[in-house]
């Protein structure tokens, strides 16, 4: 099911409208105005969905990918389908990290169930990743300013 749902998505992504509203950051593309966005997610379906839209706008430059341990995904495996999602997009050059694992305070919890359809995207194929998640926690991706080239 979630294998359709992202097959459905990514087609009617590429065939989508024009029309959205002003960016937030600028740059330069060849239609006008460029977003530079961060995706701060816990990779759950809806987030997967929006990666995939995202990476197929040129309007928009993802400078970085974020993973909360404390969503839907763990770490670990959010990291991994975060960098397996942007291999699929030819998007490599785009550092992902994860944040903390625990809460900052209490013990709120997604269901187990949950988390592991979360971790476990083995139901879609994506390509082998090409490099490894950013040394750095969410937070210092966030604050310390990347050596690359600007997209």
């Amino acid at each position: 099911m979630v294998l359709a749902a992202v097959a459905l998505v990514a087609a009617a992504c590429t065939s989508g409208s024009d029309d959205i509203a002003p960016p937030l950051a600028t740059g330069s593309t060849a239609g006008g105005d460029l977003r530079h966005v961060v995706l701060d997610t816990d990779l759950a379906s809806e987030d997967i969905f929006a990666l995939l839209y995202l990476m197929q706008r040129d309007d928009v430059a993802i400078e970085a990918v974020t993973i909360t341990g404390t969503g839907e995904a763990h770490c670990d495996p959010g990291v991994r389908n975060a960098l397996g999602l942007l291999a699929l997009g030819e998007r490599t050059d785009v550092p992902v990290a994860c944040g903390r694992e625990t809460p900052l305070q209490g013990s709120n919890a997604f269901p187990q169930e949950w988390r592991d359809a979360a971790d476990d995207l083995s139901m879609v194929d994506l390509p082998d990743t090409v490099g490894e998640p950013d040394p750095r926690s969410a937070p210092e991706l966030l604050i310390t300013p990347s050596t690359a080239t600007p997209r």
